[in-house]
């Protein structure tokens, strides 16, 4: 997996990147987006087949509440 970093505005967030090979020409992809004190914000899969991207899954945070302190 690499890792990066990715600003989201202020530069905390952290970006995690897996493949995986399927193939002699196709690689899964899947990414995971976290935000400090929050966890992941956004998973993201895709297949590469020759080299072109095809979307499989998006998930995306729509609300997040603090409780306690």
């Amino acid at each position: 997996a690499d890792a990066a970093r990715r600003d989201d505005g202020d530069g905390n967030g952290v970006r995690v990147r897996a493949h995986n090979r399927a193939g002699s020409s196709t690689e899964h992809v899947m990414e995971m987006t976290f935000a400090p004190g929050v966890g992941p914000v956004r998973l993201e899969t895709w297949a590469l087949v020759d080299g072109v991207a095809a979307p499989q899954v998006r998930a995306v945070l729509r609300s997040f509440r603090r409780t306690g302190n």
